[in-house]
């Protein structure tokens, strides 16, 4: 008989408030600080990213800088510095290559590992299975990350990106979180349904209205006017999620494109957006930054093989 191939299993590692700990390694007077981080000082815009500190006061990305302010007056407001942050994201990438030869960033501060089989090179006979060695290698990861960089990152390892990305978010911060193949279910069954990253506010508040909070609910829907509702989301969730079923145990879809999405064939919104860091009338600026947008949006929708059902200009 062939050997049985390795079940898939993709890491997501996630750099914790990854903008404002790079300001914070520039400057420790930062430390502690309720930090917020945006556009240049002095102009309209929005909040790109925020301290812990400054989340439990309310504030968010999105979030105008002048609600900021007055939500918390005494707290540091820097203009992000993109080309800072995106050396720092370099320097992480090209540790994690010493790990895994397939490494691909979901964005700046996210970035997927294909560990399939990797627990046949790492296992220790202190390693009780193969997840145990997953698990204390990963978190040797997180752990280099912090001694050579400074950083701190959570991780998540799954059967499928979704797991990953889920799991990565419940070992926040600074944690790392391991789901067996066959766990899948038990494990995103009591999640409540803004768990999954592609179900948004709007479809959300829908559910919710429906009577549906966590994703077990909406995996097991039942007939009625409820699954033909919903029904095309609880297909999309499941084939994403559900690995007691065998939907994704060992058919997670590779790692293989550079700014691939982390989900596929999740029926959701896709969207790309710009702030500008003043305010203008230019209508051909406009213009030319909402081609640039709509483009990405259709590249990413072509990547993913669907046609979009609604279009929506904020």
């Amino acid at each position: 008989m062939a050997p049985l191939e390795p079940a898939a299993r993709i890491c997501c590692l996630d750099l914790d408030t990854f903008f404002v700990s790079v300001e914070r390694l520039l400057d420790p007077a930062l430390l502690h600080r309720p930090v917020v981080l945006s556009g240049a000082p002095g102009h309209h815009g929005v909040v790109l990213a925020a301290s812990h500190e400054a989340q439990r006061r309310g504030i968010h990305a999105g979030m105008s800088l002048a609600e900021a302010r007055s939500r918390a007056p005494g707290a540091a407001f820097l203009p992000s510095r993109r080309e800072i942050y995106g050396a720092y994201a370099r320097r992480v990438r090209a540790l994690l290559k010493g790990y895994t030869p397939v490494v691909r960033a979901a964005s700046v501060n996210e970035f997927f590992l294909d560990l399939r089989g990797r627990e046949l090179l790492w296992r220790d006979p202190e390693d009780l299975d193969g997840e145990l060695a997953i698990a204390r290698v990963v978190r040797r990861i997180c752990q280099d990350i912090e001694s050579q960089l400074g950083l701190s990152a959570s991780a998540g390892v799954g059967t499928t990106r979704a797991v990953a990305k889920i799991a990565s978010s419940q070992g926040e911060p600074t944690g790392v979180r391991v789901i067996p193949p066959g766990e899948e279910y038990s494990f995103v069954a009591p999640l409540p349904i803004s768990t999954f990253p592609g179900i948004g506010p709007v479809a959300q508040a829908r559910l919710q209205e429906a009577g549906i909070l966590t994703l077990g609910q909406l995996m097991e829907l039942g007939s009625g006017p409820l699954r033909a509702r919903f029904g095309s989301l609880s297909r999309s969730v499941r084939r994403d999620l559900d690995g007691r079923r065998g939907l994704c145990l060992g058919r997670a879809r590779p790692v293989l494109q550079e700014h691939d999405d982390p989900l596929w064939g999740t029926t959701h919104s896709i969207s790309h957006e710009r702030t500008l860091h003043t305010q203008t009338s230019d209508r051909r600026r406009l213009v030319d930054q909402l081609r640039s947008l709509a483009e990405w949006v259709c590249c990413r929708a072509r990547w993913r093989d669907v046609h979009a059902r609604t279009i929506t200009l904020k």
